[in-house]
């Protein structure tokens, strides 16, 4: 069991002080610090806030490495990265690109989303598909001629 002393506790309606936050695999509950195991492996968040993890939802890339990226070390890159920000999940998203990029960066992310339970980094989750079947008057910056209309068998393969 671990707990975090020190801290100043996120909820989901107020911010608690002066206890201190039990956890294993998941949250165990919130006692006063007298209250903690004395086996614990104590964690001193110093006066900081303890929240939950964050979940980035559309992320193309970081740190200089790109979700489409040719190989699959730029995902491990991008999810190491991520959880130094307080991000614990997310879903790497592909740009509008040849469908090659595209099925070759969905297949990355689906070989490593186990293995990336046991990175010390952000978790994959699933895979956000940005493009390519986005609309053509709302295409912002994604490459016009890479756009193409929905296609039933890629969303089910994939």
């Amino acid at each position: 069991m671990n707990a975090i002393i020190n801290g100043k506790i996120i909820l989901k309606d107020s911010v608690v002080e002066n206890k201190a936050l039990l956890y294993s695999d998941v949250i165990e509950g919130i006692v006063s610090s007298d209250a903690v195991p004395k086996d614990a492996n104590i964690i001193d968040a110093e006066g900081g806030y303890v929240s939950p993890g964050l979940i980035d939802l559309h992320i193309h890339g970081y740190l200089g490495y790109d979700v489409c990226g040719e190989g699959i070390e730029c995902i491990e890159k991008i999810s190491k990265g991520l959880v130094k920000n307080g991000v614990t999940g997310y879903l790497p998203t592909t740009m509008t690109e040849d469908m090659k990029v595209i099925k070759n960066s969905l297949e990355n992310a689906r070989k490593l989303k186990e293995q990336s339970k046991s990175w010390q980094g952000s978790t994959i989750l699933g895979v956000h598909a940005e493009g390519p079947f986005i609309s053509m008057s709302k295409k912002g910056a994604q490459n016009p001629e890479y756009v193409l209309k929905p296609d039933i068998n890629f969303i089910k393969e994939y």
